[in-house]
């Protein structure tokens, strides 16, 4: 945990931590993740050497002030001075990462042929979670080698559905006959 978004992470982390509002944090930098996710012009505006800091600085204000976190927007600020806003999401995923850990959420991946939808991914959350007796958070990544079906990662623990896996097994089951 030494990479550079790792400490800017860190240090916001930290301020969550101290004022107990990690969840409340999580989900405003969430709120914020996605806004500038789904805004490549805003991104592209942040991070402009043509742009003096002090406009990106009233942009990220103006932009973020329903946030109602004056740590939010100095957190921005001092990413937009650093010249760090390419590196936003990985620092916004560390953060993230950083509170599932503090909050007891384990997060992992769910492999599908095609995208899921939000409601697809919440019910397999659920699914895992009262499996494992522990909060799980998905993130949905398309892998079409599976051919169809799913398949859940969870730190060390695979929950393998998808087709692939079925006709692998089929393939040992056969070689062991002979």
């Amino acid at each position: 945990m030494d990479s550079l978004a790792s400490r800017y992470a860190l240090a916001m982390f930290e301020i969550a931590l101290e004022e107990n509002k990690v969840q409340e944090y999580q989900e405003k930098i969430k709120c914020v993740s996605d806004i500038l996710k789904n805004n490549p012009d805003y991104m592209r505006v942040l991070s402009s050497y043509f742009l003096s800091a002090s406009k990106k600085h009233l942009l990220v204000e103006e932009a973020f002030k329903s946030l109602e976190s004056k740590h939010i927007i100095s957190f921005l600020k001092v990413i937009i001075d650093n010249h760090r806003v390419n590196e936003i999401q990985t620092i916004f995923k560390e953060f993230h990462t950083m509170c599932n850990e503090h909050l007891g959420i384990e997060e992992g991946i769910v492999y599908s042929v095609i995208e899921l939808s939000d409601e697809q991914i919440k019910e397999i959350e659920e699914a895992i979670s009262k499996r494992k007796k522990v909060k799980v958070e998905l993130q949905n990544i398309i892998d079409e080698r599976l051919i169809g079906g799913i398949k859940v990662v969870v730190h060390d623990h695979v929950y393998d559905s998808s087709l692939l896996y079925k006709i692998n097994s089929l393939k040992k089951g056969i070689r062991k006959e002979r």
